[in-house]
């Protein structure tokens, strides 16, 4: 007897499907996410950002984390049957105030992979990943919406 399991759209590469839009400047309603301090801590907050989006960092003001691309995504979706999870990256950019440097950030959904980054005094962990993806539909790089939670350490 022979077993299949549906595994077409278990590993896929958004730069395959969309264009990427690596201005942080896109213009799809408000281009700037507030932090939100957290009830367990001050020096805890989460970010909420959409593909193209900036915020002021925590006790670093003047620096601002970027929701840059999604360049792979292999994340099982609902309706398939797949023989793991599958994982996400997020690419986040960290500009320093008064300098033209840029950190780049490369953030995962599974915890196989790297699913935070320290930066300066601050840890910036991806907390989720959305939409997730559905069988027999593909995800705009603008539809994609990260949830982070930075704290202090």
């Amino acid at each position: 007897m022979l077993f299949s399991l549906g595994l077409d759209g278990c590993a896929r590469d958004k730069r395959a499907q969309t264009s990427v839009n690596t201005d942080t400047t896109q213009t799809s309603g408000n281009t700037d996410a507030t932090p939100v301090p957290t009830s367990a801590s001050p020096d805890s907050h989460v970010v909420v950002l959409k593909q193209g989006q900036s915020s002021p960092l925590p006790q670093h003001p003047d620096d601002a984390l970027s929701f840059v691309d999604v360049p792979q995504e292999s994340r099982c979706p609902i309706g398939v049957q797949c023989v793991w999870e599958g994982d996400a990256n997020v690419v986040l950019a960290v500009s320093q105030a008064g300098t033209s440097d840029t950190t780049r950030i490369e953030l995962h959904t599974s915890s196989k992979f790297a699913t935070q980054a320290t930066y300066k005094d601050l840890t910036i962990s991806l907390q989720r990943l959305d939409p997730y993806p559905h069988k027999d539909s593909k995800i705009s790089l603008a539809d994609y919406v990260a949830t982070l939670a930075i704290t202090r350490h």
